[in-house]
């Protein structure tokens, strides 16, 4: 004869693996659009970047920060940037990991030889 508490027992471990079953079998789509208006995409070489960030901002491109894990100093270089009032976004061209590989196509078009 079965014990009340291993029926129990049994009870809940069947109703988890139906549950786990369900989340792996859910396909679970995602998608986030946004339209952009105006937006300006200016590519530029990396001096050039960090000369239109001072401009722009009046703050130096390069600078030192403490780094809490080890407490030495860490060198942040500027990467890219988005400026608000004028809706552009500055990247280094050919530059995937700051820009993104499909900005680069919605900007220059096809660009893989075929």
């Amino acid at each position: 004869m079965v014990s009340h508490v291993a029926l129990r027992s049994l009870k809940l471990a069947l109703l988890g693996l139906l549950l786990l079953q369900g989340c792996a079998s859910s396909t679970g789509t995602y998608q986030e659009r946004h339209k952009i208006k105006n937006l300006t995409v200016v590519f530029l070489d990396e001096e050039s970047l960090r000369h239109e960030w001072q401009a722009l901002s009046g703050r130096q491109p390069v600078v030192f920060a403490s780094q809490t894990s080890t407490g030495g100093p860490t060198l942040k270089t500027l990467q890219g940037f988005y400026d608000w009032p004028s809706n552009t976004l500055y990247c280094p061209k050919w530059n995937f990991e700051v820009c993104g590989h499909e900005l680069h196509h919605a900007v220059l078009g096809q660009f893989h030889s075929d």
